[in-house]
């Protein structure tokens, strides 16, 4: 039987969002975790300097605002917030003199902008949003402290749909309003923003199980950013009707000009070469994906 020293002990920056969870969810028996969220940690850098006496074999980050399109009703905050916690992080490992700390880093395909094609890890950035600016300003600190000898991975995740993701994106928002209209709570009537923008969607227990490969291979990886991707492209709509076919009710679609985003990338989708060569893990079918959101929402 392992000891808790058998244990990877690793640090979860924002354990309780989205991808944190359920990466604890499907792996989290296989490590020593600490988690530190809003409710339980200042992410000052007196607080992260006393965290990290701790020793920890690798820090997680996930934490961020990670709506693009709230990020334009909370610009300031989305900015400082995503920038401040993580260099705080950063600066403090510096102070103690932890530079060589493992640190796996999750940013976000949204920095590469406009793309008519799949984009590669090499492409240039060109957010075109506030989140998106908030994490293109991350990864170029990261570029620098790279340079004192920081050792970082990058996650550029393509949207991951799943359980318990956050109604400010759109999928979980058409599945809390499927909820209510099975439940008879409100009119048999969508409302949605754009639907012809086309993602690469990925599920999110196809995420978890790359991250995990990750971490565990975290000193044999060949690259510092990878692009997480399934190579599963859908329009919104194409997504919204496969949610309403399996939920076998019968639902009008009514456009709602607030739920429209100033700016909406009509493709987001990716190259995936450089993560199919560190892994071998089939991604999900989209039709598993829906099932798997229905049935556990």
């Amino acid at each position: 039987m392992k000891t808790v020293e058998d244990f990877m002990n690793l640090l979860i920056v924002g354990d309780t969002g989205f991808l944190a969870s359920n990466f604890i969810k499907e792996f989290g028996a296989n490590y020593q975790i600490t988690g530190i969220n809003r409710s339980n940690f200042k992410f000052d850098i007196k607080s992260y300097k006393k965290l990290l006496q701790n020793q920890f074999d690798l820090i997680l980050f996930t934490a961020a605002q990670s709506s693009a399109g709230l990020s334009w009703k909370e610009t300031d905050k989305t900015l400082v917030d995503n920038i401040l916690i993580f260099i705080n992080l950063l600066i403090a490992l510096k102070k103690i003199k932890l530079n060589n700390c493992k640190i796996l880093y999750f940013s976000s395909a949204e920095v590469y902008g406009a793309y008519d094609r799949l984009i590669d890890e090499t492409d240039v950035f060109n957010p075109m949003n506030p989140y998106a600016v908030s994490k293109v300003a991350i990864e170029n600190l990261i570029n620098i402290y790279r340079n004192e000898g920081f050792n970082i991975k990058v996650m550029r995740p393509f949207p991951i749909i799943g359980p318990g993701q956050s109604a400010n994106f759109a999928i979980p928002n058409f599945v809390n309003q499927i909820k209510l209209i099975q439940e008879e709570k409100v009119e048999s009537v969508i409302k949605h923003g754009n639907l012809s923008a086309k993602r690469d969607f990925t599920d999110v227990r196809y995420f978890c199980k790359i991250t995990n490969h990750l971490i565990q291979n975290f000193d044999e990886l060949k690259y510092n950013e990878y692009n997480i991707c399934s190579g599963n492209i859908y329009s919104i709509e194409e997504i919204l009707k496969l949610l309403i076919k399996q939920s076998n009710m019968n639902i009008e679609l009514i456009l709602d000009p607030f739920r429209v985003r100033p700016i909406d990338l009509p493709l987001l989708a990716g190259q995936n070469a450089r993560i199919t060569e560190e892994i071998e893990a089939t991604p999900y079918s989209i039709s598993d994906t829906i099932k798997y959101i229905l049935q556990n929402s």
